[in-house]
């Protein structure tokens, strides 16, 4: 499958997620979350060494994180799916 650039994750988790960086203390990974009204917190993390592309391993495990599969995330990734439908999906899977 499509390996994607750091960088590129990094965007769809602060442009299209609105997703807000954080900062953990003594971790190398950069942090992001996100506040869905009447859900915990989404919290997730990215290796902040850009030089490498992230493949099927590590999208599965942020997909986990997000609380998505990784088709989901793909579909963020290549903009099938805007942050509205992502919303949703989340919350139906919540329930």
């Amino acid at each position: 499958m499509t390996a994607y650039n750091p960088k590129d994750i990094e965007n769809m988790y602060v442009k299209k997620l609105n997703m807000q960086p954080i900062s953990k203390k003594g971790d190398s990974h950069g942090w992001f979350e996100l506040q869905i009204q009447g859900l915990p917190t989404i919290t997730t993390k990215l290796a902040t060494n850009h030089n490498n592309d992230i493949g099927d391993e590590l999208i599965s495990r942020m997909s986990r994180q997000l609380k998505i599969t990784p088709k989901i995330f793909r579909g963020l990734m290549d903009c099938h799916i805007q942050k509205e439908q992502y919303i949703m999906i989340v919350c139906s899977n919540n329930n």
